[in-house]
């Protein structure tokens, strides 16, 4: 058809993804495209349609609408009119035309066609473009992904007018570990490097390497955390980006689910997994009980060992790793939850049974060889006295196994209760030689249980 110039020059500069296509592939597309007028009150589509249409706002105002709602307003020249209008399928919301309305109709299939065939040009075409892909296709990566599907269609509109278009040289540095989190990023067109430096090593670490349709930076934005790894690019590239405001609020709050300790243990009760996200070490040490272990920084690869037909909550300290672990496990279609509050308070901490299950034969023959001794050599003025001491080595040796520790602070405390205990039956006994017998042999069972201890450890 034919267009004006004016018109010609702003649909070929203006519109995404169109203006992303070469000069020949727009008069392709623009032959059979069709510049319609809705009359004011009529509707451009519906909620629920399904068709091969791509709608671009030319002129006017339109109201879109989901159950019969208004949701949210578009007018031409603003950015949300650059982009086709509610191309999710089945249509998400209707389109009220708020006066006289022109819009730019398009074949859909025809424009991803165009645009897969430029994508796939060789080099000696268009080098200047090198890795640079069209705008459709992230816009369609986005809104057919996990997460993007579950977001009410008013936060898409809004989220597609808050983007900001950032462009990068190969080799620039898009974020960097340490720093704190300010954007999420998706990746319009273009490669990027995931780098981690390990201080300890002192080396650094390619993670993996993203391209259109990819997005990072979530994690420090959902955990409140620095940035745990650098992105570099690798090509010459083009990021869309959003604030951390912007996704917190029109991203995760709809999308993922937060419970509190009762809610979880109803959620429990009806089936579902709960799934803790800490460390091992912290998992060892002290778990809610039926629990599984999927450390957050294993989850990408561990969550193929769950079943997409179960309920899962998740569950770390304090909410922040949860948070994290949710969003990976909902762009990959599990149903999740997560204690937005953690779990710390509601969770026992005892010696690990391990431990206790070590010492505590040693303890009692320690315990055994200070009542022999005090057995031997006491009289019965003494008794009080020694019992007293015994007691008191009870109640230190009692306190000290209920406490949090390892093996080595607790033969460090150990020792210093024998001190204690042996200084009291010094005074106790009438006889010192029986006391100092009672001292070496309980000496010689502790250097034992040390040896033990540094064995295990070195295993």
């Amino acid at each position: 058809m034919d267009i004006p110039t004016g018109l010609f020059e702003y649909i070929t500069e203006k519109l995404v993804p169109i203006k992303e296509l070469s000069e020949s592939s727009q008069k392709t597309l623009l032959e059979t495209a069709t510049v319609e007028t809705i009359e004011s009150g009529s509707f451009l589509f519906e909620q629920g349609d399904v068709d091969d249409n791509a709608h671009f706002l030319l002129v006017g105002k339109l109201e879109m609408m989901a159950m019969d709602e208004t949701t949210f307003t578009i007018e031409a020249g603003s950015k949300q009119s650059f982009f086709p209008l509610g191309q999710m399928q089945p249509r998400q919301y209707s389109a009220k035309a708020l006066g006289v309305v022109q819009v730019l109709k398009t074949s859909k299939s025809k424009l991803e066609s165009l645009l897969d065939s430029e994508k796939n040009l060789p080099l000696s075409v268009s080098e200047e473009n090198d890795d640079l892909d069209t705008g459709y296709n992230w816009m369609t990566h986005l809104l057919e992904s996990k997460i993007f599907s579950s977001i009410p269609p008013e936060n898409i509109q809004k989220i597609f007018a808050l983007f900001e278009e950032v462009h990068f040289n190969k080799g620039e540095s898009v974020i960097k570990q340490g720093e704190p989190g300010d954007y999420y990023y998706f990746i319009q067109a273009g490669k990027f490097d995931v780098l981690r430096h390990v201080s300890k090593q002192n080396k650094t670490f390619k993670l993996a390497t993203l391209q259109e349709g990819d997005g990072f930076g979530e994690e420090a934005l959902l955990g409140d955390t620095p940035r745990n790894a650098s992105v570099i690019a690798t090509t010459k590239g083009t990021l869309m980006r959003i604030t951390k405001e912007a996704f917190l609020n029109l991203i995760r709050d709809p999308v993922i689910n937060t419970v509190s300790y009762e809610q979880a243990l109803q959620l429990k009760s009806d089936g579902a997994i709960w799934i803790d996200v800490r460390f091992p070490k912290e998992f060892k040490h002290c778990c809610a009980a039926d629990s599984i272990n999927m450390p957050l920084d294993m989850i990408r690869v561990q969550m193929n060992k769950l079943s997409p037909e179960k309920n899962y909550v998740v569950y770390c300290d304090n909410g922040a790793r949860s948070a994290i672990a949710a969003y990976l496990l909902l762009n990959n279609g599990f149903v999740v939850s997560y204690l937005s509050e953690g779990i710390a308070e509601h969770l026992e901490k005892p010696v690990p049974q391990s431990n206790l299950a070590d010492i505590t034969p040693l303890i009692k023959e320690i315990k055994g060889d200070a009542q022999a001794a005090l057995s031997s050599g006491s009289g019965n003025d003494d008794a009080k006295t020694d019992a007293s001491a015994l007691a008191y080595t009870e109640e230190i040796v009692q306190s000290l196994m209920s406490q949090e520790t390892d093996m080595d602070e607790l033969s460090k405390a150990l020792s210093s209760v024998l001190a204690s205990l042996f200084k009291q039956l010094e005074q106790a006994l009438n006889d010192k030689a029986q006391a100092e017998i009672a001292k070496n042999i309980a000496e010689q069972k502790l250097e034992i249980m040390q040896k033990q201890s540094k064995l295990r450890a070195a295993s």
